[in-house]
């Protein structure tokens, strides 16, 4: 069962992604990441590794603060509350 903060971080993920206006397959040739795999970091049902993650924030055009946050977020994904 995913935690809240796997949660929150799959929610931030996909809104970044479509703040963007990229499609997963927009994202997956871009990045190469697999279709399935996007679909599961952002439905929490895994936490992204740390360059997945990093590849995300990149094509996502994150900043420095918010990219901060986002990865504060994934590494405390797996603890509960």
């Amino acid at each position: 069962m995913p935690t809240v903060r796997l949660r929150r971080l799959a929610g931030e993920l996909r809104r970044l992604r479509k703040g963007t206006g990229l499609t997963r397959d927009d994202v997956t040739e871009q990045t190469g990441l697999n279709t399935a795999t996007l679909y599961r970091i952002e439905t929490a049902r895994v936490r992204p590794q740390q360059r997945t993650l990093t590849a995300l924030l990149n094509l996502y055009r994150v900043g420095e603060k918010q990219r901060g946050e986002i990865v504060a977020l994934s590494k405390g994904a797996s603890s509960q509350g």
